[in-house]
């Protein structure tokens, strides 16, 4: 008899959790396989969801997945197929929890997509807003890609636009000015990520200034894109406290007449991701060669020079870059890199890019940075270099108080042999470690040491 019992028992329960099953899902999270989900219209991830109905679903995949169909079904229950992108299903759904489901066959075998959702009759208000990771931005105005292009076009002098964590993907510009007594300001934490929707390997800068003058931008992370942050006819700026990595290019660009500019307390790393030659960490005015393309021609047929001016490159750390960290380029003048960290251990040495520093323009003045070298990894020869890419241009430019572990072949810093006696300052308070050509030198094969001043 107990035996009876026992197997009566079992088969009650079995019944039951049988019950269980075919009960109406719950609304907690559903697993779908890795890189697939079910997605509501405005790109957000379903599951978890209160919808009003019908509600509009289309599966979100890899890039490159292979998919010949995608059948949908809620409840269990199959709705029907769907054999070309986009691959969506609008459910009409009875108020209450439901399981929906996508299931795609790919190349790769079925892949599925769950969500479980809640059909309401009406949606709860939207939760007060979540405070942004950065202290200097104690609310948001912006949650989206979209919101964000349209708050950067719109702004006005004195706005503070406020990014919520997140990650914004898009080619985002902004094209006002704000005013010296009322800056435009972009802020956000770390975690908020502005990126571009075609990757380091695509064609698109992340965040571009494009005639903006009087902006500040401090907090948030730049990654992901060709360029990072270019700025264009685009003066008196703050960037402060950015993070730009995973760059295809170069990291900070300040191009076409962007003077008086504060590049300061950035962190820019891991440059020159898919274009070694171009991957400078921060990069000031234009090569010689793209002065016409750039600036255009004068009254005589010339190139007009990039003079991207007075800009200050203040206390950033620039690291694991592929070309240099900092390029000063020919046409400019008077600006200020001071107080870096530098690291050349990922220095490539594609396009003679082979050092910390490469000065090309006038008048600037390289002081209190310091620079890491570990001896065997890159192709890093020199501290810093002085160039003449342009007659009248490499000239008049000081360094002091730099210190640099340079543990390469080359020395300290190196001078083209052209700009000798153009006035300039190698000061004998700078320190180099490990330059086995020594401290300061021109020519090549063999070097020729010059003395410090």
């Amino acid at each position: 008899m107990r035996r009876v019992y026992a197997v009566r028992a079992f088969l009650v329960a079995a019944v039951l959790m049988m019950f269980a099953c075919w009960a109406a899902p719950s609304a907690s999270a559903a697993t779908s396989d890795p890189g697939y989900s079910l997605l509501a219209a405005d790109g957000s991830v379903l599951d978890g969801q209160s919808v009003l109905s019908p509600v509009a679903a289309h599966l979100g995949y890899p890039d490159g997945a292979s998919i010949a169909k995608v059948k949908f079904y809620i409840d269990g229950a199959y709705l029907g197929q769907i054999a070309a992108a986009p691959y969506e299903w609008t459910y009409a759904l009875p108020l209450g929890a439901h399981a929906l489901e996508a299931r795609a066959t790919t190349a790769a075998g079925t892949r599925t997509a769950r969500a479980v959702v809640t059909a309401v009759e009406k949606l709860p208000p939207p939760p007060p807003p979540p405070a942004s990771s950065n202290p200097a931005c104690p609310s948001y105005t912006v949650t989206t890609a979209a919101e964000l292009a349209a708050a950067l076009a719109s702004a006005t002098p004195g706005q503070t636009i406020v990014l919520a964590d997140g990650v914004y993907a898009g080619n985002f510009v902004a094209a006002v000015d704000g005013t010296e007594q009322a800056p435009i300001t972009l802020c956000g934490g770390r975690n908020a990520r502005i990126v571009s929707d075609d990757g380091n390997d695509g064609g698109s800068y992340a965040l571009y200034l494009n005639g903006a003058d009087w902006w500040h931008l401090t907090g948030f992370t730049v990654a992901t894109a060709k360029k990072g942050l270019v700025l264009d006819w685009s003066s008196h700026d703050l960037v402060e406290d950015l993070h730009v990595t995973d760059i295809g290019d170069e990291g900070i660009h300040l191009r076409r007449d962007s003077s008086d500019n504060i590049i300061r307390g950035n962190t820019v790393d891991h440059t020159g991701m898919v274009a070694p030659r171009f991957g400078e960490g921060v990069y000031v005015g234009s090569a010689v060669s793209n002065w016409g393309l750039y600036m255009g021609l004068d009254s005589a047929g010339s190139p007009i020079p990039d003079r991207s001016d007075r800009n200050q490159i203040i206390g950033n750390t620039v690291i694991d870059t592929a070309a240099e960290n900092v390029d000063v380029k020919e046409g400019t003048t008077s600006g200020t890199v001071s107080g870096n960290t530098f690291g050349g251990d990922l220095i490539a040495g594609e396009n003679s890019a082979d050092s910390l520093i490469d000065v090309k323009g006038n008048g600037w003045q390289i002081e209190n940075n310091i620079g890491h070298h570990a001896a065997g990894l890159g192709a890093m020869v020199d501290g810093f270099e002085i160039h003449e890419a342009a007659p009248g241009w490499g000239r008049d430019n000081a360094f002091h108080g730099n210190a640099v572990e340079v543990n390469a072949p080359g020395v300290g810093i190196w001078v083209h042999p052209s700009l000798l006696g153009a006035g300039n300052i190698l000061g004998c308070d700078n320190t180099w470690a490990g330059a086995a050509g020594g401290d300061y030198a021109t020519n090549h094969d063999p070097y020729v040491l010059l003395a410090c001043e």
